[in-house]
């Protein structure tokens, strides 16, 4: 993932916004989310038998994004 910043110069390091393995709770997603706001690109992303961590979904979070 590091040799495409050294080749091209872009940034290309994120990480999963809410965690990707379990289950998240609101307020460790709000955080996640002000943080992934200084990362060059951020997903939301996470397991398929997690619950559902969109930002919309908790007021919270929707104000940190």
């Amino acid at each position: 993932m590091l040799n495409f910043n050294s080749i091209f110069q872009v940034p290309m390091v994120g990480s999963d916004v809410c965690g990707f393995a379990g289950n998240t709770t609101e307020t460790l997603c709000a955080r996640w989310t002000m943080l992934g706001a200084f990362n060059p690109f951020y997903r939301n992303h996470n397991a398929d038998n997690a619950i559902s961590q969109e930002a919309y979904l908790w007021p919270r979070v929707a104000a940190a994004a």
